[in-house]
C-alpha cells in the first residue's frame, strides 16, 4: 500500500488566524454529534417508538439533518478559505477507478466486520440492537431510503473523513491517532445501534479513514458509504 498521507499539504509557512467557526465545527463533530445521538437515542427499545409514517417521522428529518451537517462543513470551509471549495478536503477524482475500488472496499470490510461481529457475539456483546422497525418496506420508503443513504454518504464523509481528518492533522501530526479519534466520534453518532453497533461502526469508520488517507480523495469513501447504506433496500441481514 502506498504511503498514507492527507490529500493536501498542511498550511505551514504563513499562519492564518483560525476562525471561531472552525473550533465550533471540530467540537461539534467530536463531541456534539455523538452527544446528540446519545441524548435522543441512547437507551431505547423498539417498543419505545410507534412510527405511523417512517417517511415523515424518520427519513425526511434525517435527510434534513444530514444536509445541515454538510452545510456546516461548506460554510466552515468558506470562512477558512474565502471560497466555496471542497477540493482540498477530498472532493475530487469521482471516476470509475474509485467506483471499482469502493466495491472491493465494501466486500473486504464487510468480511472483516462479520468476523468481528461473530467474535463479539461469542463473548456476549450483541453486535447491534434490533433496528428492523426502521427499515423501508414500501416503494416510496425505499426510494427515500436511497436518497437518505446518498445524503449520509456525502455529508458524513465530508464531515468525519474529509474535514475532520484534514483539520485535525494541522494540529495533531499523528495520523493514526486522528483516524482513531474521528472514527470513535463517528461510531458514537450511531449509538442507536447499541454498544456493539457503535464498536462495529467505529471500526468501519476507521477503515474509511485509512481509505481516505491512502487515496487522498473522498470519492471511494462516498461511493462505498452509499453502497453500504443503500444495500438495505435489497437485503437486510444481522449477525
Amino acid at each position: 500500500m502506498d504511503e498514507i498521507h492527507l490529500p493536501v499539504e498542511p498550511i505551514s509557512s504563513e499562519k492564518k488566524p483560525v476562525p471561531s467557526i472552525t473550533y465550533f465545527t471540530v467540537f461539534f463533530l467530536l463531541i456534539g454529534w455523538p452527544l446528540i445521538s446519545l441524548v435522543f437515542m441512547g437507551d431505547y427499545s423498539p417498543q419505545d417508538f410507534s412510527f405511523q409514517d417512517l417517511a415523515y417521522q424518520v427519513y425526511i428529518p434525517t435527510i434534513v439533518i444530514e444536509w445541515l451537517l454538510f452545510l456546516l462543513i461548506l460554510l466552515t470551509v468558506k470562512k477558512e478559505e474565502g471560497k466555496f471549495s471542497l477540493s482540498q478536503i477530498g472532493f475530487n477524482q469521482f471516476n470509475l477507478k474509485n467506483l471499482f475500488l469502493s466495491f472491493a472496499f465494501v466486500i473486504v470490510s464487510n468480511i472483516i466486520l462479520v468476523g468481528v461481529a461473530l467474535v463479539m457475539k461469542g463473548v456476549g456483546i450483541l453486535p447491534q440492537k434490533d433496528i428492523s422497525f426502521l427499515m423501508p418496506q414500501s416503494p416510496a420508503e425505499k426510494l427515500l431510503w436511497i436518497f437518505m443513504s446518498f445524503s449520509a454518504a456525502v455529508s458524513e464523509e465530508a464531515a468525519f473523513r474529509g474535514y475532520l481528518l484534514t483539520k485535525l492533522n494541522l494540529w495533531i501530526k499523528n495520523i493514526w491517532f486522528i483516524a482513531i479519534l474521528s472514527s470513535l466520534a463517528f461510531g458514537m453518532g450511531h449509538i442507536y445501534q447499541g454498544v456493539g453497533g457503535v464498536i462495529l461502526t467505529a471500526l468501519y469508520g476507521f477503515f474509511f479513514a485509512i481509505l481516505f488517507l491512502w487515496k487522498r480523495t473522498l470519492a471511494p469513501c462516498i461511493f462505498a458509504h452509499f453502497m453500504q447504506d443503500a444495500a438495505v433496500v435489497f437485503y437486510q441481514w444481522q449477525v
